[in-house]
């Protein structure tokens, strides 16, 4: 655990999961004409110099997503590309990946048609995206050509009215360079603790722990100190959007009242992002339900 601990201050990126609204698109298949609807939520991330807007799209009501669209903007190369992953078939025709430059940025939208438009007036343009905002750091998709197998033509359209919040940094802390302590430091100041005699009444530990989601996509390091709090979070064993299985995604910074973690987030979380009880962890989820995550080694 100590070597754990120690790799968590070399860290050299980060991710902020905004809290999700549901909005609604449509996939256009292109020779039927059909739209049929979907819904998707959208965060924004930052790691290894990418800013990435990370799209989940669902069949309306479920709570599990079909497909992943990643939109990465390399500001350096001022290049953006946009790629679609399902999640339920590995050999899969929804598999589309495109991509486009610019020269200067602006709030306009920018992209391609494609060629399919030449034969096709109906047809959406092929790539389509803009800027969130004028920081012209993370993207949002407006029309993008996700599967193009055995001539079957299928658009993801998006609702342009969505809100998408870029990535904060308020409650994320980036290591310092050549910095190794592997001590961590409160930010909450002056706030009114727990009594220990009420935060042992919830299971809470001193120290430091491991909890891991149920599916292995993501797990959190943990440490109590008193009544101050840290968690990061990491990839899981079964997250194919990272590598690096043990390089840290974000940290978040606390204290403890009741069984909620107090944090620093936005006001979009109407709830307590974080609570414990009877030894889980719970993490507000976009169905604004709650994910669990059980000590594991």
């Amino acid at each position: 655990m100590k070597r754990n601990l120690l790799a968590l201050v070399l860290i050299t990126s980060f991710i902020v999961a905004n809290a999700q609204s549901r909005y609604s698109g449509y996939l256009h298949t292109l020779q039927t004409g059909f739209k049929e609807k979907f819904e998707y939520s959208a965060s924004t991330t930052f790691s290894g110099g990418v800013y990435k807007t990370i799209y989940r799209i669902f069949k309306p009501g479920s709570s599990t997503n079909r497909y992943t669209i990643i939109a990465s903007h390399f500001k350096d190369e001022k290049k953006v590309t946009v790629e679609v992953r399902d999640e339920r078939y590995l050999l899969s025709a929804m598999n589309g990946k495109e991509e486009t430059t610019y020269d200067s940025p602006s709030l306009k939208l920018f992209g391609f048609r494609g060629n399919l438009a030449m034969f096709d007036k109906s047809a959406p343009n092929q790539l389509a995206v803009k800027f969130i905002s004028s920081s012209f750091s993370y993207i949002k998709v407006s029309s993008f050509l996700g599967s193009y197998s055995d001539n079957i033509f299928q658009f993801f359209v998006f609702n342009q009215s969505d809100k998408i919040t870029e990535a904060r940094t308020n409650n994320i802390v980036m290591p310092k360079k050549g910095n190794t302590q592997s001590g961590t430091k409160a930010v909450f100041k002056g706030v009114n603790t727990t009594p220990d005699s009420i935060k042992n009444n919830f299971g809470w530990f001193t120290g430091t722990k491991k909890f891991c989601e149920e599916g292995e996509f993501w797990y959190y390091i943990v440490t109590i100190s008193d009544n101050s709090i840290t968690l990061i979070s990491y990839p899981g064993a079964k997250n194919d959007h990272f590598k690096n299985k043990s390089q840290a995604i974000f940290t978040v910074y606390g204290h403890i009242e009741g069984n909620k973690i107090i944090t620093s987030d936005s006001s979009e979380y109407k709830a307590p992002r974080f609570k414990y009880e009877n030894g889980i962890l719970y993490e507000l989820n976009n169905e604004r339900g709650y994910t669990d995550y059980k000590e594991c080694e």
